[in-house]
């Protein structure tokens, strides 16, 4: 067996000693073809925004419609009168033509597809994933630094400029350090 002699004197001197200080990040500007990038990717994202929110308009739409036409065609099974049912039956078909149930029907259907497209290229390029990877305080870069221990993210650009580096800027929570993050991409 080996035995090694610590000396207790260096070990205390060692474990007393003031960890490092952090590294600093030193800011930098992306170039032209990242912003380009970044500014596409949210054209896409807000296509894709815009055309959720007409799809949801015309689903409501659709759905108030064919309520009415539901509504219309219970009363009239709820009618004794055969004559005054198919009287009736046609007044309903012809409201169905009028409000354009089969037009808004398939304008519905058109733009699932498109929404299902878009968000399919668009999850390909994992631009979900990039959104929530901005940094919270400036809302423009792609964070950079990992606060110590709340987890919290952000650019090392909007770290430079804290004043309070021994909190969080976003919970206040007590920070130890501010650790660089290094992506496998």
């Amino acid at each position: 067996m080996n035995f090694t002699y610590l000396d207790p004197r260096e070990l205390l001197e060692h474990v007393l000693q003031p960890p490092e200080p952090p590294l600093e990040p030193i800011p930098c500007e992306l170039g032209e073809k990242w912003k380009n990038f970044e500014k596409e990717i949210g054209d896409y994202k807000l296509e894709l925004a815009t055309a959720r929110r007409d799809l949801t308009m015309a689903k409501t739409e659709l759905a108030i419609k064919r309520e009415d036409i539901l509504h219309l065609r219970s009363v009239i099974d709820g009618l004794g009168d055969a004559g005054l049912k198919d009287r009736l039956e046609e007044v309903v078909q012809e409201h169905e033509e009028k409000v354009g149930i089969e037009t808004l029907t398939q304008h519905c259907r058109e733009l699932m597809g498109q929404v299902t497209e878009m968000e399919k290229v668009l999850k390909d390029t994992h631009a979900d994933r990039y959104a929530s990877f901005i940094c919270f305080v400036c809302m423009e870069r792609p964070v950079d630094l990992f606060l110590d221990p709340c987890g919290h993210v952000m650019c090392g650009s909007c770290w430079v400029r804290t004043l309070n580096k021994r909190e969080c800027p976003g919970c206040r929570g007590a920070l130890r350090e501010a650790k660089k993050i290094f992506t496998l991409s």
